[in-house]
């Protein structure tokens, strides 16, 4: 990919001797990984964990990208039953990318949940990230937050 940015830069601008941009006639390994370096977006750190789950648990020297991809196996196994959830409450769950982003809300409130890195977000708080792994501990956070702001769930 580097190599493309520097074959990219290089040939827009070696054939114009003294061109609009004389000092950019060659691009450096350094400068291309430099640009992609600060291109690359950053995760924001959750503030606060939800605990150990029971549904997904942690396997100590598991490979994460097989972590992840079991917690989100595990939590799209149960869809149905966070419908059936969001339905009693008159709330909204979507689904997507492919299971990879569920959102959960009724219009003015929206809570952002990731299964697979387990990132959980709530009104756009992207600073307040909770770490969340399954939908049990998905569904009592927001649970929790939605009495906080004084909402009474039908019975």
């Amino acid at each position: 990919m580097l190599d493309a940015i520097s074959r990219s830069l290089t040939r827009r601008h070696s054939g114009s001797p003294g061109g609009p941009y004389p000092a950019l006639t060659f691009v450096t390994k350094e400068i291309a990984e430099e640009i992609f370096e600060v291109s690359r977006r950053r995760s924001i750190p959750d503030s606060v964990r939800a605990g150990r789950s029971h549904i997904v648990p942690y396997r100590r020297g598991e490979d994460f990208r097989t972590r992840h991809a079991r917690r989100l196996s595990a939590n799209l196994d149960r869809e149905d039953e966070v419908r059936r959830w969001c339905e009693q409450r008159r709330l909204t769950l979507r689904i997507t990318n492919e299971g990879h982003h569920w959102q959960i809300t009724d219009g003015g409130f929206l809570a952002e949940w990731w299964p697979s890195s387990a990132k959980l977000v709530i009104g756009k708080h992207w600073q307040k990230g909770i770490h969340c792994h399954d939908y049990k501990q998905v569904l009592k956070v927001i649970d929790d937050a939605y009495r906080q702001r004084r909402v009474d769930w039908p019975a």
